[in-house]
């Protein structure tokens, strides 16, 4: 199979911080750091403590595709300890984009299944669109390499005075006692050489230069001088940002050997090359990486255990993924580093994960199912995750509870996050099909600061209790009772105390007629 098309959008993701009971609107920010730009309809996914959320005034969300923000409705109310997570495409036309994909299969006699996909995405460095270079900018975005960050370009365009307009005047100037700095100062005054400057906010301690607030012809922009140690004591400079032209390929080997009708082996690599800054030849050794793995699968053997003819299921694996591999998306599951104690921004490293998993059913649709995993990254950071997962239904009361323990190391911590959580529902037949429920959730991450020998303050603790009572779901008169309760518990020295203690009672009825 071969497939191209000229590429309307690019697709990044976004973590976003959020405020305690502030539903929105959130801004959300391309992968270029563009101050405007526009979202593709429907492009968006919207993670919220690793769930998918859904869009709607009535659902948990909207969207306004054009400013690129999003609100949460009360029916999911945001707090400071929200896990917000948004995939989405952008239209991004500052160069002319296509993209190739081939892909192909290879089937010898059912045993051996080989795959061979191939993908490019390239920007046509030469063919801008929004975006218009002339030479002296294309030479600076071929001097600076892959440090895109700093493709800040001074914009001042020398221009004649009239009333009305906002211009400025360049001169030298000291600061410190003996700092010699060149700026640009506001002039209402006819000169021979004034200037018309685009200003752009690039961060608090980034910039040396302020918004006036009293101008009263348009916002006025004046230099500040950088303090003692000379780090810098504005938000904005004359410049304007510089998007590079990018390449992205990836090419994948995959192959599939069936040992028996049961037993199958599993393995794929794949190698990507992500080029930054087409118009620079500088810092190419980085642009490539590896990404392996290896999958051991066995399904549907019979065994017999106390006496019952049982199903039984193994796994195993191993993966690698070099620091600088570039997937197309996200690789793996949107709550992966939160799983192994993580943080969300934690920079990238070689990274060596392992499984082994058994799972045993029965023709009741029961299950036990436990599996162990290993990661260990090149930073120094060492992990063993243990999963006990289990399904039984005893004369029509389902019972489904999940187990997770992880311990881990690092260079500076180590420490146990453990994961219990058990949901209890049965239906009450004899009372018009009532449905009852029970669940606990609940999180205790002790993370302990080698150097002083306590708790992180990073560490935290919550236990959560549901118990409902609703009517039968396929009935248009529906009501419902939940009660809601959670504690959360906050490191005190070198023990979490019980801090806060939340009771939420919920009534509800719909006619849907």
């Amino acid at each position: 199979m071969l497939s191209g098309a000229i590429a309307k959008g690019k697709f990044t993701r976004n973590i976003i911080v959020p405020i305690e009971g502030n539903q929105g609107p959130y801004r959300l920010s391309s992968a270029n750091n563009e101050f405007y730009f526009v979202v593709l309809a429907n492009t968006e996914r919207v993670f919220i403590d690793g769930q998918l959320m859904q869009r709607g005034e009535d659902q948990d969300y909207i969207i306004n595709y054009n400013t690129a923000e999003v609100t949460f409705t009360p029916r999911r109310l945001i707090t400071k300890d929200s896990r917000i997570q948004i995939e989405f495409e952008y239209a991004d036309r500052n160069f002319l984009n296509s993209q190739v994909y081939a892909n192909d299969e290879l089937n010898f006699k059912n045993k051996l299944l080989l795959t061979v996909g191939a993908f490019t995405n390239t920007d046509a460095k030469n063919t801008s669109i929004n975006q218009v270079l002339d030479i002296p900018q294309k030479q600076f975005l071929a001097d600076i390499g892959d440090s895109i960050n700093s493709a800040f370009y001074l914009n001042a365009v020398k221009d004649t005075f009239a009333l009305g307009k906002i211009l400025y005047r360049q001169t030298d100037t000291l600061y410190n006692g003996n700092q010699q700095a060149t700026i640009f100062v506001f002039t209402t005054d006819s000169l021979p050489d004034l200037y018309n400057l685009s200003f752009t906010y690039i961060g608090p301690g980034r910039g040396n230069y302020m918004p006036l607030f009293n101008a009263t012809n348009g916002k006025v922009f004046n230099w500040v001088a950088p303090d003692i140690n000379g780090v810098k004591q504005g938000d904005w400079e004359p410049v304007i940002k510089l998007v590079t032209p990018k390449q992205q390929q990836m090419l994948s080997v995959g192959a599939e050997y069936l040992i028996d009708n049961n037993t199958k082996v599993k393995i794929e690599t794949a190698v990507s090359n992500y080029d930054i800054n087409l118009f620079s030849g500088k810092d190419k050794s980085n642009d490539k990486a590896f990404a392996g793995k290896f999958q051991l699968q066995q399904d549907g053997k019979n065994i017999r255990l106390l006496n019952k003819n049982l199903q039984l299921q193994t796994n195993a694996g191993y993966e690698f993924v070099q620091d600088r591999f570039k997937p197309l998306e996200r690789l793996r599951n949107v709550e992966f580093l939160r799983d192994w104690s993580l943080p969300f921004d934690i920079g990238s490293a070689d990274e060596h994960l392992a499984n082994a998993s058994i799972k045993i059913n029965d023709s009741a649709g029961n299950r036990l199912r436990f599996e162990v995993n290993t990661y260990n990254r090149s930073d120094s950071y060492n992990g063993i995750r243990q999963i006990l997962d289990n399904f039984f239904d005893y004369h029509g009361w389902k019972i489904t509870s999940v187990f997770n323990r992880t311990a881990f190391n690092s260079t500076l911590q180590n420490g146990i996050f453990i994961r219990p959580s058990i949901n209890i529902n049965k239906i009450l037949s004899k009372y018009k099909n009532i449905q009852l429920g029970l669940s606990y959730n609940g999180e205790h991450n002790k993370l302990k600061d080698k150097l002083h020998d306590t708790l992180s303050n990073l560490s935290f603790a919550f236990n959560i209790w549901q118990v409902s009572l609703r009517s039968d779901e396929s009935k248009s008169n529906k009501w419902g009772v939940y009660y809601f309760t959670r504690k959360d518990l906050l490191p005190i020295q070198s023990n979490l105390m019980r801090r806060i203690e939340v009771i939420i009672i919920i009534f509800y009825g719909i006619n849907e007629k």
